[in-house]
């Protein structure tokens, strides 16, 4: 070359021979890819889908449970790692396979249909090998295959860990290019995502029925609501006045049908007016007495448990559990009454609502009566109905409710009975208690009906 040297040319069988061993070495390392995508697949698809009790038990049966334990921990490593080594795979496979095809054809042997004919076969064995084996595999001996390679996948993520790491740089990436801060996983957060995955196991292995994952979904969100969001407002608790007399609180008690009923002085607003609880078992026993050794009512209610309104459902429930109780009020910061939460309300975002045979069954917030006429509880949101209905109806901003449109546009508590007219509609008030109006009847009036 540059020294002068002659090289000898291979005569025209050497090179034959040559270019044939090539070709054959090629299609063996496209088939090696091959062989080596499909397992790296099948590891990929197993050990994100395997059923953890199978898992188990077959390491227990073969007296190596420390291997299920081992697999658990670092199974998103071995994934990650098995991952790699799949599109690794792929593209030797891919590159040999097509270098293997060229390999002494010359220009014009190549035909489009020899081509197509090689991407249709090649689509076909690479779908074979990263989809239908795996799946294969999942569903007959997952178990078995983890048990058996995990140590492979073991050596492949310490091998592939520098490749591994693009995981991270991408992510870092990703975070910097949205703005987005990088969060380090919360500990608790991950045991909950952990404990929500062996539960979809669970119920796709039929193991667990649906109302059993959602108590299971329940208990694990306590901790993510407040008692804000499950108790019953200060407007719809049955409160006692604790000047009323004996007579005045049997009438109370009977027709509430309550087991517990808060009892303030002067008014049911301000945390310090909350006198205590009383029990309607309490009062069994002193019907009982003459009514001149009957004890007064401040004597007979129980001090109140008092929480604030961020209190986490799963404190809340706690609290109850420790000091035997069953019912607590609710401030607000400003210390006034919010509302009363007990804990029915919390088992209730576990197991679902708790009917008994006292139980009413409220009818629904809104009920269509027709095309003009409608039924609304007084609680529905002014917005709600306009978005519902197609309405324009005001929304002001000392109130958000339909109860509150209605009291603020006569200055009072209507009584049932009386009807009022905002626009092109006529709301007639159905229910209503001494501190709120309940539900009432909204009617869309025809033009020559309007006032």
């Amino acid at each position: 070359l540059g020294f002068g040297i002659a090289w000898p040319r291979p005569c025209g069988h050497q090179f034959r021979r040559t270019t044939k061993v090539k070709s054959v070495a090629l299609l063996v390392i496209s088939l090696i890819g091959l062989l080596v995508a499909a397992i790296s697949a099948t590891a990929v698809q197993v050990l994100h889908e395997f059923a953890r009790h199978k898992l188990e038990e077959y390491c227990r049966r073969r007296g190596k449970l420390s291997w299920f334990s081992l697999i658990i921990d670092a199974r998103e490593e071995f994934a990650l790692g098995a991952q790699t080594l799949q599109m690794i795979a792929i593209a030797v496979c891919v590159t040999s396979g097509l270098t293997w095809f060229f390999t002494g054809r010359a220009a014009t042997d190549i035909t489009s249909l020899s081509l197509f004919g090689l991407i249709g076969l090649w689509s076909l064995a690479l779908l074979a090998a990263n989809c239908w084996v795996p799946w294969g595999v999942l569903r007959i001996s997952a178990p078995s295959f983890l048990y058996r390679t995990w140590r492979l996948w073991w050596l492949t993520a310490q091998l592939l860990k520098p490749l591994m790491q693009g995981v991270e740089v991408v992510s870092m990436l990703f975070h910097r290019a949205t703005g987005q801060q990088e969060i380090e996983e919360d500990e608790e957060e991950a045991f909950e995502d952990e404990i929500r995955s062996m539960v979809s196991e669970g119920e796709s292995d039929g193991l667990l029925d649906a109302d059993a994952r959602d108590m299971i979904e329940g208990v694990i969100e306590l901790d993510d609501s407040t008692v804000s969001k499950v108790m019953t407002p200060r407007s719809k608790v049955d409160a006692l006045d604790a000047n009323a007399n004996w007579n005045e609180m049997l009438s109370f008690v009977v027709e509430v049908g309550r087991t517990r009923i808060p009892v303030y002085q002067h008014s049911f607003k301000r945390h310090e007016d909350i006198l205590g609880i009383l029990f309607a078992k309490d009062l069994l026993g002193e019907f009982a007495k003459p009514q001149n050794q009957r004890m007064s009512i401040r004597q007979l209610v129980r001090r109140p448990l008092v929480v604030p309104t961020s209190t986490l459902l799963d404190e809340m429930l706690q609290r109850f559990l420790d000091q035997r109780n069953h019912m607590a009020i609710v401030v607000d910061e400003y210390g006034a009454v919010a509302g009363v939460i007990t804990i029915e309300d919390i088992l209730e975002e576990i197991v679902g609502e708790i009917v008994d045979e006292t139980d009413v069954v409220e009818p629904s917030e809104i009920n269509r009566i027709n095309d003009r006429i409608f039924e609304v509880d007084g609680t529905v949101s002014v917005a709600d109905l306009n978005q519902e209905f197609g309405l324009n109806l005001p929304n002001g901003e000392d109130f958000e409710t339909v109860s509150g449109l209605v009291m603020s546009t006569l200055g009072r508590i209507p009584k049932p009975g009386q009807a009022l007219t905002i626009g092109d509609v006529q709301i007639d008030v159905q229910q209503a208690s001494r501190r709120v109006i309940e539900r009432v009847k909204v009617t869309l009036l025809e033009p020559h009906e309007q006032g």
